[in-house]
């Protein structure tokens, strides 16, 4: 018996022919997740927003590294040098 959440998925694979999921959607049809037959390992119900990783990489990622490049860019002689700077491995 499936999982009411389980429910869309099964249709889809049944549906579309295998060839038609993976070249279309990048689905494999034909593979059985691991925890399929887990009485309370229903991966779609485990899923949540992990909100502190979002914060910290919103943080991170949208002011620090955009507030870096600004200093970099105005402490530069040149725009060149900024980027030499910027894209040092």
């Amino acid at each position: 018996m499936s999982r009411h959440n389980d429910v869309l998925p099964i249709a889809v694979v049944e549906y579309f022919e295998l060839k038609t999921l993976w070249e279309e959607y990048g689905i494999v049809g034909d593979v059985i997740p691991f925890a399929e037959y887990f009485p309370r390992g229903n991966i779609y119900e485990m899923i949540s927003p992990d909100i502190l990783h979002q914060l910290i990489k919103g943080t991170f990622k949208d002011h620090c590294i955009t507030w870096v490049e600004q200093a970099i860019h105005t402490s530069a002689p040149n725009r060149k040098s900024a980027l030499q700077v910027l894209l040092r491995p």
